[in-house]
């Protein structure tokens, strides 16, 4: 696998706002953030089902999730930045499956 040479798109399922820090605000939300990248799928009070799409070499903002779910539809590397300036690489595989904390 080459390193961001493919699109990572994925749907990523998720509780509603609760995140690590309280409430999410609309200041925190990807789909406002970056909604070139987030498409809403279908949402209620206590889901939020999201597609993402990211070409190799874009980056989005800072933001934030609650608890969620994601699925790959393509293999990918994503590469996130916390706000201490520390970077984590992650590889995933098509068709896989991550539960994550929130974020």
């Amino acid at each position: 696998m080459r390193q961001f040479q493919l699109a990572i798109v994925a749907v990523l399922i998720g509780a509603m706002g609760v995140s690590s820090g309280g409430a999410q605000t609309a200041t925190q939300d990807p789909v406002k953030l970056s909604p070139q990248y987030y498409r809403v799928r279908a949402e209620n009070d206590r889901v939020r089902v999201l597609e993402y799409r990211l070409k190799p070499g874009e980056k989005e903002v800072m933001h934030s999730h609650p608890s969620y779910v994601i699925y790959f539809f393509g293999d990918a590397t994503l590469r996130a930045t916390f706000p201490d300036g520390k970077t984590s690489d992650t590889s995933v595989t098509q068709g896989e499956v991550v539960l994550r904390d929130p974020l």
